[in-house]
């Protein structure tokens, strides 16, 4: 491989690596993890399961 085949594919191969990776701050990313603990209140499912059916269940 010449030296201008194995910089391209160094290149690209940082630029693959940067689209999969996603970098941010320790404090950021605990914030993050913490809300995912956090239950929501899903309104709109509780509306949605405490209707009329559209349809009779067997």
């Amino acid at each position: 491989m010449s030296i201008v085949e194995e910089a391209t594919a160094n290149a690209a191969n940082e630029v693959r690596a940067q689209s999969e990776v996603t970098i941010m701050p320790a404090e950021q990313f605990n914030e993050f993890i913490a809300t995912l603990d956090v239950a929501d209140v899903a309104s709109n499912l509780i509306k949605l399961g405490t209707g009329c059916r559209r349809y009779a269940r067997d």
